[in-house]
């Protein structure tokens, strides 16, 4: 299809301009930025900018809420729980609404679909449902709940530090299980040839499992910084979680 910089994350998929082909819907995790892919298979056919939107706003589910054959956009602001529609006609916003303002603690369960999940600024609480969803916590220190499914949770450069560090609190291992991306992170890392414990180092305390990261290496600049806890996680070996892919490194 493409090669996108990795600051651009899928969020979203949906047949968006009405022809009965799913298109495929990015943002941009830095600016808010979001775009649309409209396919024809695997070919690109279109593409168009949606909008830019603050990163606290997440877009959170995609479908056709007025009924026009074409897949609207789903936005809810993480701090204050506000939900928006974009009420789309291809990459154009045809209409937009309110729909309601809920707590936090309630979330969109969109089990039907895999869902895209990134963090604003602040300290958020995201939740999964019950597929392969993704979840990038961003800046703040957050909570990261896959729910059912293989999860993946992503961390990225500038997201890093205890200022950033995130606590996931339902960490699966072994085959099939979570999966823990942390390929933007590592500048220095080399899968041929690096020892894995000079960038990576794993720490038990309180039963739970601290992950620290060192960016560059031996030599480098950086030193360990801490991305993330697995709560009630003990007993992993960095080895393993390489060999059953639960860690991704480069």
């Amino acid at each position: 299809v493409d090669t996108v910089a990795t600051k651009w994350v899928i969020v979203g998929s949906g047949d968006y301009n009405g022809d009965g082909k799913s298109d495929i819907l990015w943002r941009d995790s830095i600016t808010g930025e979001v775009y649309e892919y409209l396919m024809d298979g695997s070919r690109v056919a279109g593409y168009g900018h949606v909008d830019t939107v603050a990163t606290k706003w997440v877009i959170v589910g995609s479908g056709d809420y007025n009924g026009d054959g074409k897949s609207d956009i789903l936005w809810r602001d993480s701090i204050t729980g506000e939900v928006y529609e974009y009420l789309m006609d291809g990459s154009r916003v045809a209409g937009y609404g309110h729909v309601d303002t809920v707590a936090t603690n309630w979330v969109i369960a969109n089990d039907g679909e895999a869902m895209n999940l990134r963090g604003g600024e602040g300290a958020d609480h995201l939740y999964g449902g019950g597929l392969n969803d993704i979840l990038t916590g961003g800046l703040g220190n957050d909570v990261l709940t896959g729910g059912g499914g293989a999860d993946r949770f992503v961390f990225r450069a500038g997201d890093s530090g205890a200022a950033n560090a995130d606590r996931i609190t339902d960490f699966t291992s072994g085959p099939g299980g979570d999966v823990l991306i942390m390929r933007d992170l590592l500048t220095g890392y080399n899968p041929a040839s690096s020892l894995i414990t000079a960038f990576v180092q794993l720490s038990v305390v309180s039963g739970s499992t601290q992950i620290y990261v060192d960016g560059d290496g031996p030599g480098g600049a950086q030193t360990p910084q801490l991305i993330a806890t697995l709560d009630g996680v003990t007993g992993l070996l960095l080895n393993d979680l390489l060999a059953t892919q639960n860690l991704v490194l480069a």
